[in-house]
């Protein structure tokens, strides 16, 4: 059975939702320095430095926290397969609120200078708790990938290839927290610049391209449901000659597609 116009428009509005999601995570990779350098602003020891990279904080700050915002909106907003795929969507949301909600210690403290710019915290770690653990629900979403409900729809060849994107995303991502955390732990955020930026983009990037690579998955399995179907249908209405009531009947088929 043809999908209707109103599964059609949630289909459409899934598709959307994840592409959203990647574009998001591409522009949190590479967006805020792409902008910064065109505000004549240097690349930023991390990602998280942007918050206080402009004086006084304007542009650069609102994209940080309106992108990584928009994202958790979107990862809270996203309905998973099972229970636990929503709730390790709904937990990476609002750690990644957190992220902008909490920002890093403020760079100035130390000089006492611009302290007017400074962003009061209830603890200076919560920033990077809140980065660290919701880098850890992105991992979570990988490793889980939809569950056992998600993995039962698609065909061998298109899991074989959704797997190499979830290892790959996954080693990305992993390197993107382990890195940062290292330097963290040791206080070398700055010295081992760029590197630190480099591994927290590469996560962004890496969860960026799980999404896409989810989509491209639904899209190649609606497309393979859709030709069973056809074939489906042609063989039965050929097995029943010419009653064509009992071919329409056979029509109505369990080969539905997924959001």
């Amino acid at each position: 059975m043809n999908p209707t116009p109103f599964e059609q428009h949630v289909f459409q509005t899934y598709r959307q939702l994840r592409v959203a999601m990647a574009l998001t995570c591409a522009l949190l990779a590479g967006g805020l320095v792409v902008a910064g350098l065109l505000m004549a602003v240097p690349v930023q020891p991390t990602l998280s430095d942007y918050y206080y990279a402009e004086m006084p904080p304007a542009h650069l700050r609102a994209g940080f926290v309106g992108l990584l915002v928009s994202l958790g909106v979107m990862l809270i907003s996203y309905r998973g397969y099972t229970m636990w795929d929503n709730v390790i969507h709904n937990v990476a949301g609002i750690f990644s609120i957190g992220i902008a909600a909490f920002p890093m210690q403020c760079p100035f403290s130390d000089t006492g200078e611009h302290l007017e710019l400074c962003v009061a915290t209830p603890w200076d770690g919560l920033h990077y708790a809140c980065a660290v653990l919701a880098f850890g629900c992105a991992l979570g979403s990988i490793a889980y990938g939809g569950g056992r409900l998600f993995r039962e729809i698609p065909t061998q060849e298109v899991l074989r290839v959704l797997d190499r994107w979830r290892l790959g995303c996954g080693i990305v991502i992993g390197i993107g927290v382990l890195f940062p955390a290292f330097a963290l732990f040791f206080g070398q955020t700055r010295s081992v610049h760029p590197f630190v930026i480099v591994a927290e983009a590469g996560a962004f990037l890496g969860f960026g391209a799980y999404w896409w690579a989810l989509t491209w998955c639904v899209a190649r399995v609606n497309e393979v449901r859709r030709q069973e179907r056809k074939n489906w249908g042609e063989a039965v209405i050929e097995s029943t000659a010419l009653d064509t009531t009992k071919a329409q009947e056979f029509r109505i088929d369990p080969l539905v597609e997924i959001p």
